[in-house]
Order: structure tokens, then C-alpha cells, then sequence
């Protein structure tokens, strides 16, 4: 039932035939029984009207102004008094009402795409702003099912309720969402080689591409001789190039290693990623109390190769790869009082065409190495060893590359 309160101040007039009183919480006929009582004329209440209770104020007034304040009265509880002379009628204002259609309940199943990632948008689609706003002003406790959408992982669907006129729109949106999502195969290799020895790596790589099928599309020699103007990228195309066998050829380059060669299949605009390492305890803070205890905290971080790739296809056939790739690596340093650790990293958005092969590099890193050259046997006498031995420390640049291939499925 719905409770309004009125409370109404009007100016008496000259005759007055009864006290003033109240009304709290009455059925809205004890008012109308009263007007017509009073004024002699004839009151139909509606049966929607009549449920209402209001609570007012009745002034001592005239008799004829009686009829004006019924009207408030029904005015501010949605209601019209409609006066035809002696036969007064009131009733639910139409103008004021909300007409809930009814409601339907479809489950909708979905094949190549997850219902979760759908529900925002047939929430979306099913809801109409002004009308919920009038439902909250206007019900009040009067419940209704209003039109919702739940989800039923189980089965990949969604439970919507709502008009039928809702549901025909809803339909053509599932076909045109529910469809077969393409995929990327992305073959990778993580080599790290010495910077000095570019020369001799980019010759290797080079030979080692173009006999496994791959067809240069810039000069990938060129790139790789040069540290300082390395390119971001070097593409390769080819249509059945073996990357594997351009890992098996440049393992056996010298000073060049092969540190991961991870394959992601990945669906369409969605995250691959891969790592792998160590998870490192670090040193975050260390805390004394005041009994003079101490405290230590530790915080894990992964080291080690990890590669994140997001990939969008396009009509032409193209690909849109966005790359995260990282290698950390724990070093010897004694200089800190906790772990020092190197890091290289790329963050690019690039362009390829299914079955394109890019190279991304220029990541370098630098080393501190300790060689040991001597007279065998000799070198290890005690105290006198040092007398056949030499130790040689030199600073050594490490350059890290990516290879990635792209094939869509």
C-alpha cells in the first residue's frame, strides 16, 4: 500500500458546519465519505484509488471548498478527481502511471565466446534510464520483477528477463557476438649473444634464416653489426619458415645462447603469457622493535624470462602484436646489502602479416668477468702459485634478441 502525507493549510471562510480533524494513515474512502456527506454530492472512488491511505490535516473550511481539497489530497497521492456536476469521480491518474509490460524469461547459450564477458552489454541493452528513475520514485514498496540478467557459468549462458520487444534486439546481438574467434600461433626465441661478437652473430642469423626458408624484408645484417643504431624491429616474411631449425643452427654459434624458445597459441585480443625463472625473495624493510627484537620483511619478485604478447587480427590479414617482453637475471655484486639484479625489457606495438617473422633487439647488458690463465700444476702450489698464474678481468656487453613469429589460425 502506499503512504503519502499531506499537510494542508487553507484559509476558512464564513460558515463552517463541522470541527477540524485528522487523518493519519485512513483509507482514502473515510475522506471521500466525508466530502460527500458534507457537500451533498456523489463520490465514486476507483478500486485502484481506493487502496490508498493518506494522512492530512482537515481544516475547519467551507463546505464548497471541500472539493479543492480533496483534489490536493488526490493530486499528491496520483490521483484525479473528475467533477461533473454532481457526480464527483476519482480514480489513477494515467498520465502519471507506469505501464509494466509483461516479461519474458530466455536463456541465451553462447558457443564461441564466454557469456561472462557478454553480460555487461545485454545489462546494458536491457536497461531504459527514465523509466528506471520513475520506478524509484514512484513504487516505493510495491515490489516488482523488474527486467535482469544473471549469469549460468555452468552452461555458458545467461538468464535474461525482459519485454519480448527487448529479446528480438537481444537475439541479433548474440548471433553477431557468437561467432568463431580466430587464433595466433606465436613461435618465439630469446637468444642473448656478445655484443662485440654482433658481426659474426648477424652473419650466422642471417645464413641460418634464409636456409630454413625465411626471406629478409630489411637488412637484418646490418642491424645486428651495429649496437649503437640497432633498429626496434627487422621483419622477415615467409610462409613456411622452420624457426626451429634457426634455433638448432644458432645454438652452435659461438658465445650465443639460446635462453628460451617458447610457442603460444593464443585467441584473438586476448593475453598469452609465459615465464619462466626463479621467485627471489628481496629485502623490502627490516624493523626493530622496542624490545629489541627485529623484524624482517621480505617481498618475492620473479627472475628470469617472461614474454606477454596480446595479438589483434585484422581483415587484410594483418596482426596487430602488442609485446611485453623481460629477462632479469640475479647478479654477484657484493655492493648492496641485498640482491642487485639486471634487467632488460621491451614494451612495442608492432604490425606483421600472418606468417611473418619479426626480430626485436638493441637490449644490452654489462658484465664483469674474471679469467684465470696459467702453468698447469704449477699454478695450484700454495703461495708460490700466483708466481705461474695470470688473472684477467674484462667488462663483456651481452645483447639480448627476440624472434617472433606470427601464423593465424
Amino acid at each position: 500500500m502506499k503512504l503519502f502525507f499531506a499537510s494542508l493549510m487553507l484559509l476558512a471562510f464564513n460558515s463552517y458546519a463541522y470541527d477540524a480533524f485528522e487523518l493519519r494513515n485512513s483509507p482514502l474512502t473515510d475522506l471521500t465519505s466525508f466530502v460527500s456527506k458534507e457537500t451533498g454530492k456523489t463520490i465514486i472512488v476507483s478500486q485502484e484509488a481506493s487502496t490508498t491511505q493518506v494522512t492530512a490535516d482537515i481544516p475547519n473550511i467551507n463546505k464548497d471548498d471541500l472539493i479543492i481539497l480533496l483534489e490536493q489530497i488526490a493530486k499528491s497521492n496520483n490521483l484525479v478527481v473528475l467533477n461533473n456536476n454532481d457526480l464527483i469521480r476519482v480514480e489513477s491518474d494515467r498520465s502519471q502511471m507506469i505501464t509494466v509490460g509483461a516479461l519474458e524469461s530466455v536463456v541465451y547459450t553462447f558457443t564461441h565466446i564466454q557469456s561472462t564477458k557478454v553480460a555487461p552489454l545485454f545489462s546494458q541493452s536491457i536497461k531504459t534510464p527514465d523509466t528506471d528513475k520513475k520506478f524509484m520514485e514512484k513504487i516505493n514498496d510495491v515490489k516488482f520483477q523488474l527486467p535482469s540478467v544473471s549469469i549460468l557459468p555452468n552452461s555458458n549462458s545467461l538468464l535474461v528477463i525482459t519485454s519480448p520487444e527487448v529479446h528480438n534486439q537481444l537475439s541479433s546481438l548474440r548471433k553477431a557476438l557468437d561467432t568463431s574467434i580466430r587464433q595466433v600461433l606465436i613461435e618465439a626465441v630469446i637468444m642473448e649473444s656478445d655484443a662485440g661478437d654482433g658481426s659474426s652473430v648477424g652473419v650466422d642469423l642471417s645464413s641460418a634464416l634464409k636456409t630454413n626458408g625465411f626471406t629478409l624484408t630489411s637488412n637484418l645484417l646490418g642491424a645486428l653489426n651495429s649496437v649503437t643504431t640497432l633498429p626496434g624491429a627487422t621483419a622477415m616474411h615467409s610462409s613456411n619458415g622452420d624457426i626451429r631449425a634457426v634455433i638448432n643452427a644458432m645454438s652452435k654459434v659461438k658465445n650465443t645462447k639460446i635462453l628460451s624458445t617458447p610457442t603460444l597459441l593464443v585467441m584473438d585480443r586476448e593475453q598469452g603469457a609465459i615465464s619462466v625463472g626463479q621467485n627471489v625473495p628481496f629485502l623490502v624493510a627490516q624493523d626493530t622493535t622496542d624490545g629489541g627484537r627485529t623484524t624482517t620483511r621480505i617481498e618475492r619478485k620473479n627472475v628470469g624470462i617472461s614474454l606477454s604478447v596480446v595479438p589483434h587480427i585484422l581483415e587484410d590479414g594483418k596482426v596487430i602484436l602488442k609485446i611485453n617482453q623481460e629477462s632479469s637475471s640475479v647478479t654477484d655484486s657484493t655492493v648492496a646489502a641485498d640482491i642487485i639484479t639486471n634487467q632488460r625489457s621491451i614494451q612495442t606495438t608492432v604490425s606483421v602479416t600472418n606468417g611473418q617473422t619479426i626480430v626485436l633487439g638493441g637490449l644490452i647488458s654489462e658484465e664483469n668477468r674474471t679469467s684465470t690463465n696459467g702453468v698447469p700444476a704449477l699454478q695450484d702450489i700454495p703461495f708460490l702459485g700466483n708466481l705461474f698464474k695470470t688473472h684477467t678481468e674484462n667488462s663483456v656487453q651481452r645483447e639480448l634478441t627476440i624472434m617472433l613469429k606470427t601464423v593465424i589460425f
